[in-house]
């Protein structure tokens, strides 16, 4: 019966690297019959080594050689060093239908390799190591903040709002299921982009995630109920219901005499102050679009007043007209700064005939 050795053989240069994937091993093919005695072998397996190393001196205890036979004897597998180690892995090999043998060959390393390999590390422990620069990246280019980001654009390319600027001042508006028109402001996106990134379906481009900023009740800024109260302010819409009146017929002309005359009071006419709780009044209309980076230059303003507009996302001059003077104080706007404003606003807007 014929046997078929699959040999890998390794010099010592290879076996030194230490990352096992760029060593590099050379193989050879041996056929045998099971009963050539071990010296045959012995010699086989050296004329093997001979032809893929050529080293200059040859001897079988120079190798590390173990085999293993799939199937049935694992990796590492045993040593081959020995008449011993033959017998038994014949006998093994008799138990295949397939005799093939996998024999691996190490080459071991010589004197002269180890005091190399000691010069070498030497060499390398004196080497002055080098400080690792740990370059900053730009936190744009992170993967994390590039999807939302993206995730921003889409949000914003989805929920442009379609109403007039008259019926409502955002840029970005969701039409709740239930009906409510919610203005989505940086911080709406943001969250909904942020929401997004965890991709488990609870935020998707058409599903806003179950967070406070998207509760109709809790969406009103304080702003904006302010303003809410002003206009119901100007103008009521229910009135008190009269106490009854209870009439007793002559009854007054029998109390009569009884009734002391108070002296008539002189009352003075209260002015009529007009006063408008919008920037820009309801007798005046918005004048020409702009930025209103151009408006507070072209009007003389100072650079604070548009510092305050653009970190509240006022960013055109048509958004004016939304503005109550009690909102500006809100954002941080002086008295000089306002009457400034109001002086600009005047001569901006169109007086309505």
């Amino acid at each position: 019966i014929e046997v078929t050795y699959i040999m890998s053989i390794m010099s010592a240069a290879e076996a030194r690297k230490t990352v096992v994937s760029k060593r590099i091993a050379k193989s050879a093919i041996l056929k045998l019959n099971m009963d050539e005695p071990w010296e045959t072998i012995q010699a086989q397996l050296l004329v093997k080594i001979d032809h893929a190393l050529s080293p200059s001196q040859i001897r079988y205890d120079q190798y590390d050689i173990k085999f293993y036979i799939t199937r049935v004897l694992p990796k590492p597998g045993l040593s081959l060093s020995c008449k011993t180690d033959y017998d038994l892995m014949i006998l093994k090999a008799r138990k295949l239908k397939d005799c093939t043998v996998n024999i691996t060959v190490v080459q071991l390393a010589s004197d002269d390799d180890k005091e190399n390999d000691r010069e070498a590390e030497l060499v390398e422990v004196a080497k002055p190591k080098k400080k690792a620069v740990r370059t900053r990246r730009d936190p744009a280019t992170l993967p994390g903040n590039v999807n939302k980001n993206r995730f921003i654009q889409e949000l914003r390319d989805e929920y442009k709002c379609k109403k007039p600027d008259s019926a409502c001042p955002g840029t970005y508006c969701f039409d709740s299921p239930d009906g409510n028109h919610i203005v989505l402001s940086h911080a709406h996106i943001d969250c909904w982009a942020s929401a997004m990134l965890k991709d488990d379906d609870s935020a998707t481009l058409l599903k806003p995630p179950n967070h406070k900023l998207f509760d109709p009740t809790n969406s009103i800024s304080p702003v904006i109920q302010r303003r809410q109260a002003l206009l119901a302010a100007q103008n009521p819409t229910a009135v008190a219901p009269a106490p009854p009146v209870i009439n007793f017929n002559g009854a007054f002309d029998f109390l009569r005499p009884l009734i002391p005359h108070a002296p008539a009071e002189h009352v003075n006419p209260t002015p009529s102050i007009q006063f408008s709780v919008t920037l820009l009044p309801s007798t005046r209309l918005a004048g020409p679009d702009m930025t209103l980076e151009i408006f507070c230059t072209t009007y003389g303003l100072s650079p604070k007043i548009i510092e305050k507009f653009t970190a509240n996302d006022y960013l055109h001059a048509r958004f004016l007209r939304f503005i109550l003077i009690t909102e500006l104080t809100d954002m941080g706007f002086t008295r000089g700064e306002i009457a400034a404003l109001r002086d600009a606003v005047e001569t901006w807007s169109i007086l309505i005939s």
